[in-house]
């Protein structure tokens, strides 16, 4: 063998160098051509052809043609998996489903598949009360009416009216909102009224603390008193204990019946169909009364109004009795304590006697029935139909007497009245 292979290098180093150059002689003596890596006595990078003859191997056989592939051969070992028994190293194995895999055979009609704790088995639709997960419908004879449905009650199976009751909740509600519509943020309510109440079925009947609207979130005081019903509530910190009313603006209260705050801060409406508009520390306390603006202004009495103006009363705040009608157009420290009495504006003004009146100016007092003060300091009239027109601590005492001005000017009464009249002088004796 070794003298063909030098042979045949010889021949392809003298045909052609080229050629010889990819061929490769180890220390070992193997030959490689086109790798310069034998591994074997021959090892070739590349297709071997052979135009004739064949390939002989050691076993002495010769072969010339392709193997066309193919064979047989013995199984050597052959394991069951998961759900499977059987197999085997040798000869003919076989495999199958393990028993707790395999469902029953044979089952007649109306049986099931059940577990008997180590395999499946048929069984009868009819389970015993002993079986604590299933219970049979065919244990016991059920007999439901239109729209009912089967429910466990907990140890047996019953007809419920369960789903027809929730459909009928379900059509109550869309009847109920069959006027209401939504788009984005805006709910709106078309052809229908919303009513709002206490449940007490009256306007008037017993506060509960219900049938409020409220819109914002009245945040709380700390010491509230909210148990009245039916009113509109805007703001916040305001306090409702009675029906009927608004209340509205900042830390305000309405407990009469019907009245209102209409906006401002700190105000009260105490009196029944009373009323406080704008300003701050107001006080409507007398029934019908109105407070309008202004600042620590109060209507005591019934029917009695201020306008505007600091810390000006109207009606008496004594004597219950007297001060009704009363007004206060406006001023500061003005009181309008007689029936239909009024004080339009100046300071520290009294108007004290029935439909007496005040104009203006500083400290005058109207204290006789129907007199009247128009201006000026410090002026009185007591006399009934008395007047002052102005000047300073002037003083109309007789009835129907009369001082036009000047400065401590009196008409004093007389029996029977004269009417007097004084005119102004300035600092001189009457």
């Amino acid at each position: 063998m070794k003298k063909k292979i030098v042979v045949l290098l010889l021949w392809l180093l003298m045909v052609s160098p080229s050629v010889f150059a990819q061929v490769t002689i180890d220390t070992n003596g193997y030959v490689g051509i086109n790798t310069s890596t034998p591994s074997s006595r021959l090892t070739v990078n590349g297709v071997i052809e052979t135009t004739s003859g064949g390939i002989k191997f050691p076993d002495g056989t010769f072969q010339t043609t392709a193997g066309s592939g193919g064979g047989s051969g013995t199984i050597t070992s052959v394991t069951a998996g998961t759900g499977l028994s059987g197999g085997g190293e040798s000869g003919d194995v076989s495999l199958s489903l393990s028993t707790s895999y395999q469902m029953p055979q044979g089952c007649t009609s109306n049986q099931v598949a059940k577990w008997n704790g180590t395999a499946w088995t048929c069984s009868t639709n009819t389970v015993t009360e002993s079986d604590p997960t299933v219970n049979s419908l065919a244990r016991a004879a059920i007999s439901c009416t239109t729209d009912q449905i089967v429910k466990w009650n907990g140890s047996s199976w019953v007809c419920s009216d369960e789903l027809k009751t929730l459909a009928d909740r379900v059509a109550a509600l869309e009847a109920l909102l069959a006027n209401v519509t939504r788009s984005g943020n805006d709910i709106y309510i078309d052809g229908a009224n919303l009513h709002v109440r206490s449940g007490s079925n009256s306007t008037f009947g017993t506060v509960n603390g219900l049938g409020n609207i409220i819109i914002g979130y009245n945040e709380l005081r700390g010491t509230d008193t909210r148990t009245g019903s039916h009113n509109l509530v805007l703001g916040a910190y305001n306090d409702y204990s009675s029906f009927g009313g608004i209340v509205s603006g900042y830390w305000s209260s309405i407990s009469g019946q019907y009245s209102s705050t209409i906006g401002g801060a700190s105000n009260i409406a105490s009196g029944n169909y009373a009323v406080a508009i704008a300003g701050e520390n107001n006080t409507a306390s007398g029934d019908f009364s109105l407070v309008s603006g202004g600042a620590v202004n109060s209507a005591v009495r019934n029917f009695t109004a201020t306008f505007g103006g600091l810390q000006n009363i109207a009606g008496d705040p004594i004597n219950p009795l007297y001060g009704q009608y009363a007004v206060v157009s406006g001023g500061f420290l003005n009181l309008a304590s007689g029936d239909t009495a009024s004080v339009t504006g100046g300071s520290n003004n009294i108007a004290s006697s029935y439909t007496s009146t005040v104009t203006g100016g500083d400290f005058n007092t109207a204290s006789g029935p129907s007199s009247s003060i128009t201006g000026g300091y410090d002026n009185t009239a007591s006399g009934t139909n008395a007047s002052v027109s102005g000047g300073e601590n002037n003083t109309a005492t007789g009835d129907y007497s009369s001082v036009s001005g000047g400065r401590n000017r009196t008409t004093n009464y007389t029996i029977p009245p004269t009417y007097n009249w004084r005119g102004g002088s300035y600092s001189s004796a009457n």
